[in-house]
């Protein structure tokens, strides 16, 4: 069956510069939990996961967190994003702060992802 919905789940529990998180990619499983399949087990959502853990092999970066948010956006049906891990206010909005993220480059600008949305076909 192909899906109509598709969903991104970001759960970072290790940070190369910030305090480390202890629950993070649990919340994104618990997730693809309820979005995969409805009540009636019929399908839901086709779940992609990006872990965030001290032995990650790929860590979530800004270019890699940037490239799964456009290849979400890039499809034409309903999408869902949610992200498990720091948030960083600045004067020029808060960050979704990424695995090497620092004070002075912590992430993606939130107002960045909207934007994405807002133009996004879905």
């Amino acid at each position: 069956m192909d899906m109509k919905r598709r969903a991104l789940l970001v759960g970072i529990n290790h940070y190369d510069h910030m305090n480390d998180l202890n629950w993070c990619i649990d919340d994104i499983m618990a997730m693809q939990e309820v979005l995969e399949y409805h009540e009636n087990h019929q399908p839901n959502f086709a779940c992609h996961h990006l872990y965030g853990y001290s032995s990650s092999p790929q860590p979530i970066t800004a270019p890699r967190l940037t490239k799964a948010l456009e290849d979400l956006f890039a499809f034409d049906d309903m999408v869902l994003f949610y992200f498990s891990g720091h948030g960083y206010p600045t004067a020029n909005g808060v960050y979704l702060v990424v695995q090497d993220g620092s004070e002075e480059l912590p992430g993606i600008l939130l107002n960045d992802i909207l934007t994405m949305a807002n133009n996004s076909p879905a």
